[in-house]
């Protein structure tokens, strides 16, 4: 009955990782018995795999499918919800559309290909619906789920390819308009990025050793009128405890690399 409600967000591996440090000593107790090589031997499964392709992750997509005892489940009881997704007309945020790809005005408050623990609720499964396409959408590149703009979905695998392509060889322009509560000069910005693949994202304007660069360029930064609250309601504007200026700034943004959460991070900084 779990395994039916939540079928969508769960994922195993053929063989368990080892447990974190939280783990209680009857999870370590068992994660023993279950990987012991005695156990291993008797699987079927994980003959002629090394470890790396063992614990590869695989995702549930039905409810009557098998899993091995002795592999490692993960239920996601309370995974993040989008509920954004089922306010949004998609057919009226697609761009353009060719036989490789969809142009998408991602909307704000939404996920481009969805989480770890909740992939239902994205851009591209929705706009693969709204579309009535027979293939899924592939994701290209991510947008941040508090951030609108254009998002490039793929329709095929050529094309993920050839589009990771001009990923890598810097074809691709990207630009960004960030609204900010003071002025930012105009030219290139750089700071360091903490390589830690986890919340908070941490920046610093002084160098560090192994830490990420983070670069961009601030092409314009212009006058506009502070967010009254219709604007705060129609962009979806959280209160952030700022208070009420005459103008605030919009700046125009290249980013020069792609880190996550950049464009914010280096804006707080």
């Amino acid at each position: 009955m779990l395994l039916t409600l939540f079928v969508k967000h769960s994922i195993f591996h053929i063989l368990c990782p080892n447990p974190p440090p939280t783990a209680t000593a009857e999870q370590v107790k068992i994660f023993k018995k279950v990987t012991a090589p005695a156990a291993l031997k008797k699987r079927a499964s994980l003959k002629g795999k090394t470890v790396r392709e063992a614990q590869k992750t695989f995702r549930i997509t039905n409810a009557s499918e098998y899993v091995e005892a002795g592999s490692y489940l993960r239920v996601h009881v309370h995974p993040k919800r989008f509920p954004r997704c089922y306010e949004v007309d998609w057919l009226s945020r697609v761009i353009a559309e060719t036989e490789s790809y969809v142009v998408l005005d991602k909307p704000v408050g939404t996920s481009v290909g969805g989480t770890t623990d909740n992939i239902h609720e994205s851009c591209a499964t929705f706009v693969t619906h709204a579309m009535g396409l027979s293939s899924a959408l592939r994701t290209t590149h991510q947008l941040d789920n508090c951030t609108e703009g254009c998002v490039v979905l793929s329709k095929t695998m050529e094309f993920c390819s050839e589009f990771h392509s001009k990923l890598r060889e810097k074809q691709v322009k990207k630009l960004y308009l960030a609204l900010t509560a003071a002025p930012v000069p105009v030219g290139k910005i750089t700071h360091y990025m903490r390589p830690v693949n986890a919340a908070p994202r941490i920046v610093s304007r002084a160098f560090a050793e192994q830490w990420q660069i983070c670069e961009l360029e601030v092409l314009e930064c212009k006058e506009v009128p502070w967010p009254d609250a219709a604007v705060e309601a129609k962009n979806c504007i959280k209160d952030c405890g700022w208070s009420p200026k005459e103008v605030a700034y919009e700046c125009k943004v290249k980013l020069l690399t792609g880190r996550t959460h950049q464009v914010s991070c280096c804006m707080q900084c």
